[in-house]
């Protein structure tokens, strides 16, 4: 089976720092003695030594503390070495941005305290890819399977015509695609030969099947086939009285026994009627607007109704199945299932494979680690010393 995921993706993730908290304020002076409502205690009478010293007063003391920012550095070039091999800031920049762009972002639009945690995460991202790349260069790759590959891409897009704009739009031409697209051809074939995912067996399905049941639950829904036909919201009400005759019109003819998918396909104002002939497969009752979703689940099946306004017009509903509420049977997802734990074993495996790159190599990042904000410490208040008692 093949893999159906390329490590070392290169996702950024942007946090955002918690505010610094405020100081703790210093507790209030105890108030005066002749301030208090008890009466103050009486001092001991003073020896003269102790009358000659002179007495020192804490006046309150105001601390501010404010946060500098961090100063950011400028990126070095190469910004890592992997295996003796530079990672060059030139192509450091130029992924960063195809990343950021891809998001409607760029990276100036991140805070400068920011950046450097950012930069040294995106960093490790590219080292894994590099690693992968070295790992895999004696890998080889046909022109058919890179022919192939593409094909299958361009058949995305709908045509070739369009692919090519997308192309364009992205600043790429097709030379660079195919390099790009070799290189992951090549990675994807080399972790296939290292990973080795065991099959998944009955038992395993089975017992994932009994711990996640809740997962499997299924609401009640509803098979139900429509004729729209289409009123604007703020149609006068001579339109919208015309438009419920044209629809109760063809309910009556349903009812009557003319074929409900023929009259929907003929006259329904909904674009897929042509090719589903108004049926809707089943659903839940909170994927259909209220005013439908009331009338489908309330009528039995096999029934049509007369005419229901929503906001998209005038519906006649055709009910043509009901499921209650349930827990689907294992029979039905077993091979949801086992599809789910092949690609988990085997995302395990790729992570693994990864780790042991990551072991083995030598590797040193040249961004600097992001220092802590420098704090700012201003101190108001004296301590006021004043005259020995005499």
């Amino acid at each position: 089976m093949k893999l159906k995921y390329i490590v070392a993706p290169l996702l950024v993730t942007v946090g955002m720092f918690a505010g610094c908290k405020k100081p703790a304020q210093p507790e209030e002076t105890q108030k005066p003695a002749a301030e208090n409502k008890q009466p103050a205690a009486q001092p001991a009478p003073q020896s003269a030594a102790d009358a000659a010293k002179p007495v020192v007063k804490e006046e309150v003391v105001s601390v501010s503390i404010q946060p500098e920012p961090a100063k950011e550095a400028p990126l070095p070039d190469p910004v890592a070495i992997v295996n003796g091999q530079p990672l060059s800031r030139a192509e450091f920049e130029k992924t960063l941005n195809e990343i950021f762009s891809s998001m409607g972002m760029q990276p100036s639009m991140l805070p400068p305290d920011q950046r450097g945690a950012l930069y040294r995460q995106f960093a490790e991202d590219m080292i894994v890819d590099k690693l992968i790349d070295q790992a895999s260069a004696s890998t080889q790759v046909s022109p058919a399977e890179v022919d192939e590959e593409l094909a299958k891409i361009t058949q995305q897009f709908g045509s070739q015509d369009r692919f090519a704009e997308e192309l364009k739009a992205s600043g790429q031409n097709m030379d660079d695609f195919k390099q790009r697209l070799t290189k992951l051809i090549r990675q994807r074939k080399w972790m296939e030969s290292q990973v080795k995912a065991d099959a998944v067996s009955d038992a395993q399905v089975t017992a994932f099947y009994n711990e996640n049941k809740q997962e499997f639950e299924q609401p009640e829904t509803v098979r139900a086939s429509h004729i729209l036909i289409r009123v604007e919201e703020n149609a006068d009400p001579a339109t919208v009285e015309a438009k419920q005759k044209q629809a109760s019109d063809l309910a009556a003819r349903a009812k009557g026994g003319e074929d409900f998918g023929k009259l929907a396909t003929e006259f329904s104002e909904d674009p897929t009627a042509k090719q589903n002939a108004g049926d809707l497969n089943y659903f839940p009752k909170d994927r259909m607007v209220p005013q439908f979703a009331e009338q489908a689940f309330g009528q039995a099946a096999g029934t049509i109704s007369d005419p229901v306004r929503t906001q998209f017009g005038w519906h006649v509903i055709k009910v043509t199945d009901k499921k209650p509420a349930q827990v689907m049977p294992l029979a039905e997802v077993k091979g949801e299932i086992a599809e789910y734990l092949k690609e988990t074993k085997q995302q395990e495996g790729v992570e693994a494979v990864i780790q042991g790159l990551r072991a083995k190599a030598k590797v040193e990042i040249l961004i600097p680690e992001p220092q802590p904000p420098t704090l700012d410490v201003q101190v108001q208040g004296v301590d006021v010393v004043a005259p020995p008692q005499k």
